[in-house]
Order: structure tokens, then sequence, then C-alpha cells
């Protein structure tokens, strides 16, 4: 019954197919086998794009490795230099402290100390490290921290009339704000941005400029005045010689 049935299919098949429609069926496998083609052309350009995509990520991958190791090292060398600069300042504390141990000249342990903080601010202006200054300036929160509020109402504008704290600029950065006391201007209206006027100030921190960095190196040395080395203990030789 199945093959009747199957053999009339071909048979209203061959009687209602014409030359006409045997071309186009011809023309659609053709076009069907050059779909085919494509694809297989396609599907073999996204697996070499896949591969060249895995080598782009590795490549990536492993230059932010190096750039981090030469960041790294780079690091590293910068801080060994401001190292290697601190050191003598360093030597020099060490040699002041034992003079002061051995020596009651508070006149040289001065001068030692005058050294030391010229040396320490040579090393910061070879690193573009400057004070802010302050004094008669206009308060500045960006550059200030305003510590106490003199209400006399004196000034023309909130000038900075005392400063507690040294700030600090590297380069154009403000690495440090100053800590300072706030001359109120006149008819001024509020409490100067960010301030308490009745904050204690804090210990004062005083650090002398006398000395210009355009004279010394930084290496120069402490040298500690005439007798203030150490005495020298003389080790006897207590073995029996005999003679």
């Amino acid at each position: 019954m199945a093959e009747t049935d199957n053999d009339t299919l071909k048979k209203q098949l061959k009687d209602n197919i014409t030359d006409s429609g045997i071309e186009e069926l011809i023309i659609t496998k053709q076009k069907l086998e050059e779909k085919e083609d494509t694809i297989e052309e396609l599907n073999k350009k996204i697996k070499e794009y896949e591969e060249l995509l895995k080598r782009k990520m590795a490549d990536f991958e492993n230059y932010k490795r190096r750039v981090k190791t030469e960041l790294d090292e780079k690091e590293k060398r910068a801080n060994q230099k401001l190292i290697e600069d601190v050191l003598p300042i360093v030597d020099n504390f060490e040699k002041a402290i034992e003079a002061a141990e051995n020596n009651s000249d508070f006149d040289a342990l001065f001068d030692g100390i005058k050294l030391i903080e010229k040396q320490f601010k040579q090393v910061l202006s070879k690193y573009d490290v400057h004070p802010l200054e302050t004094i008669g300036k206009e308060f500045d929160p960006n550059l200030h921290d305003a510590l106490m509020i003199d209400e006399s109402g004196e000034y023309d504008h909130d000038t900075v009339i005392k400063e507690w704290q040294k700030g600090y600029l590297m380069g154009e950065k403000v690495i440090r704000h100053a800590q300072v006391v706030v001359g109120k201007a006149k008819q001024s209206a509020g409490p100067v941005s960010g301030v308490d006027s009745q904050q204690e100030p804090v210990e004062e921190q005083s650090v002398q400029n006398n000395a210009s960095s355009d004279d010394d190196s930084i290496n120069e040395e402490y040298t500690p005045p005439k007798g203030d080395a150490p005495e020298q203990k003389e080790h006897k030789d207590e073995a029996a010689s005999g003679s």
C-alpha cells in the first residue's frame, strides 16, 4: 500500500514538473551549494579571528605585567635616589648627637643643627618641594587650614596673620596645607570657611630658614668642635708576657 502511494506521488511529480521547473531546481541547488561554501568560509574566518583575539589578549596581559614591572622598578630607583640624598643628613645627625654627648659647647651644637636643617631644605628643593608663603596672604582654603580666627576685623580681607605649621608644594601640587591663624576681614559676615573660632591651635613647630641653598652642597659634613670627639680607651694586653 505504501509503495503504491509513493509510486503515485512520483508519477504526479513527474507529470507536473516542466522543463522550466527543472531549471529552477538546478539553479536553487547551485545557490544552496554556494551559500554552504560561503558559510564554511565565514566559519573559518571566525575561528581565525578567535585565535587572533586570544593572541592579542595574551599580548596585552604580558604588556600590562611588563609595564607594572617597569613602573615598580622606576619607583624603587626614585626611592633609592631620595634615600641616598638623605643618608648624609642622617650621618650628620649622628655626629651631632655624638658631639653633644661628649661636649658642652652649645654654640657648636647649634651650628651643627643649622647645617643639618640647611641640608634638609636643599634635598627638598632638589625634589621641587617648596614651602608655602603664608604670612600676610589672603586666606585660601586650598592652601591653608585655619586653626584660629582673630575677630578684631582690622584687615581688608581674611588674612593669614600667623603660621603654626608650614605648608608645602611639590611643583604646583599642595602636598601639605599650612596651619594658620586668620585675621577676619572688616564687616566679614560669618566665620571663615571650615574654621571653629573656639578651636585651640596645635603646638607650634618652628622651622628656621637661615641658609641659602646656593651655598654649601647637600653632602656638606658636620664637623664637631675640637675636643668633643669621644675619648678613646686604651686596651692593654693583660696576658702574662713572662718578661
